[in-house]
């Protein structure tokens, strides 16, 4: 996604702010290998759904126990993965 620059640093700090990361410096300037260091790996495991099958099946458990109805994604193949064939997939274990 690209964004106007004050619109990117307004997003920017609200993830700032849901993070709690101590230096906003990198993420406002775009630097990305130090922005990327801020970001706390719990914060993107808890947004994210990448890993092994039983994970990503045990992660859709958990979405569905917290009543999680809709769920908004963008898949992103890996070797012969297609996304139609990853969004099959997704619905297969969420039927």
């Amino acid at each position: 996604m690209c964004l106007p620059e004050d619109e990117h640093n307004n997003v920017t700090l609200r993830m700032i702010e849901t993070v709690g990361s101590p230096d906003p410096g990198p993420l406002l300037r775009r630097q990305e290998g130090r922005a990327e260091a801020l970001i706390p790996l719990d914060f993107l495991e808890a947004i994210s759904l990448v890993g092994p099958e039983g994970y990503i099946k045990e992660r859709l458990a958990a979405f569905d126990e917290a009543g999680v109805t809709h769920l908004n994604g963008i898949p992103v193949p890996n070797g012969d993965q297609t996304q139609t064939g990853l969004v099959s997939m997704l619905k297969e274990w969420t039927a």
